[in-house]
């Protein structure tokens, strides 16, 4: 508590921070095509 404290002033503005990071849309990476090897 000590340090979320010392570091954002309160618990509430912590809260905040947190809820916003959490809230960003994610990047999601692109799927790569599925590659089956050929027959021999």
């Amino acid at each position: 508590m000590e340090q979320i404290l010392a570091r954002y002033g309160s618990l509430e503005a912590f809260c905040t921070r947190l809820r916003r990071d959490l809230d960003d849309p994610t990047i999601e990476l692109p799927h790569l095509p599925e590659v089956r090897p050929s027959p021999r």
